[in-house]
């Protein structure tokens, strides 16, 4: 029997060094929002009512209030931060696009003219209203009237990872019991029908 090495002289696990083939994200619960959002409709609602595109290539509107909602859900300051999406791999499949680059979030934003920080403002509030709608609907307790900090400690801030299962793409949390039950609450309030997208 070998000699029993001491708990700080050593490592319990060893490096697997071949890369793991599902995407991981800490992050992973932001897609509880745009859960949300697209079951109430957002991008038909921004389409409506938001016409600012003019040809039929790049991102919808929608897409670009998705996406610049989910960055001020995680916490992002600017259109920059949206790195904060684009390079998640997990988050992007979750979202079925690929979020858009800073410069093209910015100069969305800029054809607000001079308007571009009560834009920034409106989708902050867009993002607001959508956690608190969340909180109100799905949460339970002290955790419906939790600050925002708070919540996405709750809800937005859970590691997660993207994995295909018999042909259909899933994601697994790595959560206690409790977290993984009020996410799947989201799930089912905000009820969506689920399909496969092209985007690999």
């Amino acid at each position: 029997m070998p000699a029993r090495i001491p708990v700080l002289d050593k490592s319990p696990f060893a490096l697997d060094p071949r890369p793991l083939e599902e995407m991981g994200s800490a992050h992973a619960g932001i897609l509880a929002t745009s859960r949300a959002l697209r079951s109430l409709h957002l991008g038909g609602l921004v389409a409506a009512n938001l016409p600012l595109k003019n040809r039929q290539r790049g991102f919808s509107e929608g897409q670009m209030i998705e996406s610049l909602v989910l960055l001020q859900t995680l916490g992002g300051d600017g259109p920059e931060d949206i790195s904060l999406l684009a390079e998640d791999p997990c988050l992007v499949r979750g979202l079925g696009y690929e979020p858009p680059k800073a410069s093209a979030a910015r100069t969305f934003l800029n054809r607000f003219h001079d308007d571009v920080n009560a834009a920034w403002f409106t989708i902050a509030l867009l993002a607001y209203n959508t956690a608190s709608a969340i909180k109100s609907l799905c949460l339970e307790g002290e955790e419906r009237t939790a600050r925002f900090k708070r919540y996405r400690l709750l809800v937005i801030e859970i590691a997660g990872r993207m994995s295909r299962s018999q042909c259909k793409l899933r994601l697994r949390l790595h959560a206690t019991p409790k977290t993984i039950g009020r996410i799947q609450k989201i799930w089912e309030v905000f009820d969506l029908p689920t399909q496969a997208t092209a985007f690999s």
